[in-house]
């Protein structure tokens, strides 16, 4: 069991986003269905209000009554589905044409369906974006890719459709065997609202990698002033002394998500942030090094 916050930590795919609480996800590729249904929705709350240009960040709804031309950034979950593949309908074969959309809440499905409100998206690379999740190449499951979080997307909305302008900051980390990555998912951050962080950690050799966690924590993130530290996401978290182990095949990928309320005054930080595990690669161990960078919380 993972560690225990005021943020409680459950797969999106079984909780109810509801009443403001915001949930933290963890996921590795080629997880089950839940077997739970409902929807989860984002709250009016989620996500900033402006972004650094000075446009508005919108929910779904919003941003579906807003003329045509207008330069903003919407917040939501996003799906991507494929056209008819080479496979039987639901199968694994191979995928078609992605159609992307972001909607206001998800159906608690495998994979995931709109639960609310969809604003059609293009013009998006999704090896721009960190911590996605998704069932290519999983037999006898419905293809798709997913964001376990709310993104925020800025872009401009033309006819009811979000032309995509730019992708959340991502710090990288790349060696001869691994590929990890960072991102702050719902930036521009704003003191005081609940911020979304994701990692992930692909195997690029052609072994399977072993990551070892020596604990129920998933990974952390810290925000410095001056040398002095001003937050820390594993704060006051509680987390099981079990040792876990998660196999990688060759080419795939494990996903940490984390959420909290980022409670520090308004200004620039120097950004630490890792996964709290260790890789063994053919018999030799390597450390995850600490992704570490700048940024601004308004």
């Amino acid at each position: 069991m993972d560690g225990v916050r005021r943020h409680t930590f459950l797969p999106v795919l079984t909780a109810l986003l509801m009443l403001g609480l915001l949930l933290g996800v963890t996921g590795c590729a080629g997880e089950g269905p839940s077997g739970t249904t409902g929807t989860s929705a984002v709250p009016t709350t989620a996500g900033p209000t402006t972004t650094v240009a000075g446009a508005p960040t919108l929910t779904v709804q919003d941003a579906l009554k807003v003329e045509s031309g207008t330069v903003v950034s919407v917040v939501g979950a996003l799906i991507v589905t494929y056209g008819e593949t080479d496979g039987e309908s639901g199968g694994a074969g191979v995928p078609g044409e992605p159609s992307m959309i972001l909607t206001s809440a998800l159906a608690e499905s495998y994979p995931p369906q709109a639960g609310g409100p969809v604003m059609q998206v293009v013009g998006l690379d999704l090896d721009d974006l960190v911590g996605l999740t998704s069932t290519l190449g999983q037999p006898d499951v419905v293809q798709a890719t997913w964001s376990d979080y709310w993104l925020v997307l800025p872009g401009r909305i033309v006819e009811g459709v979000l032309e995509v302008q730019g992708t959340p900051g991502i710090i990288r980390a790349i060696t001869p065997e691994l590929r990890l990555r960072f991102s702050m998912v719902s930036e521009p951050l704003r003191s005081g609202d609940v911020e979304w962080f994701a990692f992930d950690v692909r195997n690029d050799t052609g072994a399977d990698v072993v990551l070892t966690f020596g604990s129920g924590q998933d990974g952390d993130v810290v925000l410095s002033q001056g040398g002095e530290e001003k937050y820390r996401w594993s704060e006051g978290t509680l987390f099981t002394e079990a040792l876990r182990t998660i196999t990688l095949a060759p080419g795939q990928t494990h996903r940490v998500v984390l959420n909290d309320s980022l409670d520090v005054p308004p200004g620039m930080y120097d950004l630490k942030a890792w996964i709290a595990a260790t890789a063994t690669v053919s018999g030799q161990e390597i450390q995850f090094p600490a992704l570490e960078g700048t940024v601004q919380v308004y």
